[in-house]
């Protein structure tokens, strides 16, 4: 809706670059349609891991628009706690960045460095890429590493986030 009301506005200020909601929708569907191209699609995960950014947004917005369900990882939480992640969800495929090749372990799932390698994202023609998911369909993962050092997860479904969404939307206007 955004996009259709105001599609040069800015949706996005990061760091680095400032995307309108145009160029936002734009990456996320050509992101989407990568996705889907690799298998990706409903109850499939995709690990997240990357630094606040304009690409995180990016990879968050293309995963759902996929249908894939969102494996969000701390780029920050050591070699440890991302292998213990990864074992246990065994992601579809891993978003990730160049700079984090080596804060990263060894993993022989498929991975998209969304930095280097977006060039082959690019490729993907940008059309409206809405995904034919249900409500209670999977839309994210969060968890962490617990104290007896393995992998802990709640699943967030796509109706409790839009719920979510919604109600922060009413409580804080």
């Amino acid at each position: 809706e955004q996009v259709a009301r105001m599609p040069d506005a800015l949706a996005l200020v990061s760091d680095d670059q400032s995307l309108s909601y145009r160029e936002l929708n734009r990456r996320a569907d050509q992101l989407a349609s990568y996705l889907r191209k690799q298998g990706v699609g409903a109850e499939k995960f995709v690990g997240i891991c990357l630094e606040r950014s304009a690409e995180s947004a990016v990879s968050v917005l293309g995963v759902l628009k996929s249908g894939g369900a969102c494996l969000l990882l701390d780029p920050t939480g050591g070699k440890d706690e991302l292998a213990s992640a990864l074992a246990a969800v065994r992601p579809h495929l891993l978003l990730t960045q160049e700079r984090l090749a080596g804060n990263q372990p060894e993993w022989r799932g498929r991975i998209l460095r969304v930095d280097s390698q977006w060039t082959d994202v690019e490729r993907e023609v940008a059309g409206d890429s809405e995904s034919k998911v249900a409500p209670e369909s999977l839309a994210y993962l969060l968890g962490s590493r617990g104290s007896d050092g393995n992998f802990g997860a709640v699943a967030h479904t796509h109706e409790a986030l839009t719920n979510g969404l919604l109600w922060m939307q009413h409580a804080f206007r």
